[in-house]
């Protein structure tokens, strides 16, 4: 559908010749990354996805909108949620000068039992590795500051749809939690702002989307998809 679309684009559409011509020739070499990461994962981390059947193909791009769980969430639904996507992800996480602190502060810091200076090693020595797989999945950059950065992450969503390509977005707010990070269990309270994706997209190209909602059940090694809404 992606060939055929590029076929009949109009030349002078640029943006979204561009776009289709990386789809097309790049995309599916730079994604090397996260196939290694299925390869390696699936035998040690076992899960039944129950709900695919509810996405409709014909009613593609879809917004997949998914739990959390620290880093759960996004490391289950990269190795088994059966359809391509570009997954929103925190734009320091795929910066290359802000992705060893980051880790740092996010994930090792919070290890208790760690002396700090094997946990600041721990982060330099996997920024790397995390950097590669995380931008091999082609993702759009999430930011937590000004309204004109939160509003580009919007712009860039209604592209990627416009494009053919679904979304997996994480719209928890981490910071309503007592301890300011991702509920391991459960569903906090969501930035309500990505569902101007909808309405991006709409003023673009005259097109609703779905919404699927995503459930990742860590305890009962379980993904659920629900009903879309549009």
């Amino acid at each position: 559908s992606k060939l055929m679309k590029f076929s009949t684009t109009d030349k002078e559409n640029s943006v979204l010749k561009k776009r289709l011509r990386f789809v097309l020739v790049k995309k599916y070499r730079r994604r090397i990354g996260i196939r290694i990461l299925r390869f390696l994962a699936k035998p040690l981390f076992y899960h039944t996805v129950v709900g695919k059947e509810l996405v409709d193909d014909k009613s593609q791009p879809v917004i997949f909108v998914c739990n959390h769980g620290e880093i759960y969430g996004p490391v289950a639904t990269a190795v088994y949620l059966p359809f391509f996507y570009r997954p929103w992800i925190i734009n320091k996480m795929i910066d290359r000068e802000l992705i060893t602190d980051h880790m740092y502060h996010g994930t090792f810091e919070r290890i208790s039992w760690l002396p700090q200076s094997v946990g600041r090693l721990m982060a330099r020595l996997a920024s790397p590795l995390v950097l590669w797989i995380l931008n091999s999945m082609d993702p759009i950059p999430v930011y937590r500051g000004s309204g004109r950065e939160v509003l580009e992450t919007i712009r860039q969503s209604a592209d990627a749809l416009a494009c053919d390509d679904n979304l997996l977005i994480f719209p928890e707010n981490p910071d309503i939690t007592k301890e300011g990070v991702y509920a391991r269990q459960g569903v906090v309270q969501f930035f309500t702002g990505f569902v101007n994706i909808a309405r991006t997209y709409y003023k673009k190209t005259g097109k609703r989307v779905c919404f699927y909602p995503i459930y990742c059940d860590k305890n009962r090694r379980k993904i659920t998809i629900g009903e879309g809404t549009t």
